[in-house]
Parts: C-alpha cells; sequence; structure tokens
C-alpha cells in the first residue's frame, strides 16, 4: 500500500493524513473493482447534469440531504437498492433500463 506522510506542525495532523490517504486508496481500489457500478454512476450524473439539476435539487425531490446524494454518486461506500437507484433516475427525468445478457 502507497501511503504518502505530510509534516505538519500539529500533533496527529500526519496520522490524520496517513488515515486519510489510506482511505482514499481503498475508495480507488473498490471502484477499479466494480465497472458496471461505475458505468451506472457515471451515466446517473450524466442525467442529473443533463436535466440542468444541483445534487442540492436532486436531494430535495427525493427528500433526503445532499450528502447522501453525494454518496450515492461517489459509487464508494455501499450499492445503492434497484429503488434508490430508480427514485434519483426518476427526480432526473430518466428512466432505468434493465438488460441481461448471456456470458460470452
Amino acid at each position: 500500500m502507497l501511503v504518502k506522510a505530510t509534516l505538519a506542525c500539529e500533533p496527529g495532523a500526519s496520522q490524520h493524513r496517513i488515515a486519510t490517504n489510506a482511505h482514499e486508496e481503498r475508495h480507488q481500489r473498490r471502484r477499479r473493482a466494480d465497472p458496471t457500478l461505475n458505468v451506472l454512476v457515471g451515466r446517473m450524473i450524466a442525467a442529473r447534469m443533463w436535466a440542468g439539476l444541483t445534487q442540492e435539487q436532486v436531494a430535495s425531490r427525493m427528500r433526503t440531504t445532499k450528502s447522501a446524494i453525494s454518496r450515492l454518486e461517489s459509487g464508494a461506500h455501499h450499492r445503492p437498492t434497484l429503488t434508490t437507484i430508480e427514485n434519483y433516475v426518476l427526480e432526473v427525468g430518466s428512466v432505468v433500463e434493465i438488460k441481461l445478457q448471456a456470458f460470452q
């Protein structure tokens, strides 16, 4: 694991930076591990931006918080349920289409 440490004047500040860098590295590994989720999240963000909506506006429409939308759009901390995806997509004026494909 590559961890960057920086010097800081405050006691404990460098440990925080080390922990933050380790957390970011775990986040990046998770995103690389699930390319399907990355594509889905990318399309959700594109749909929101195409609709001209901010995360805050989508949160208001879904009766949740902006931070919840931010976590959803990061795709890093959890796998959203189909219901959550459908609610988000409907609020930004799109539809969900599910396809099954045979492995080749």
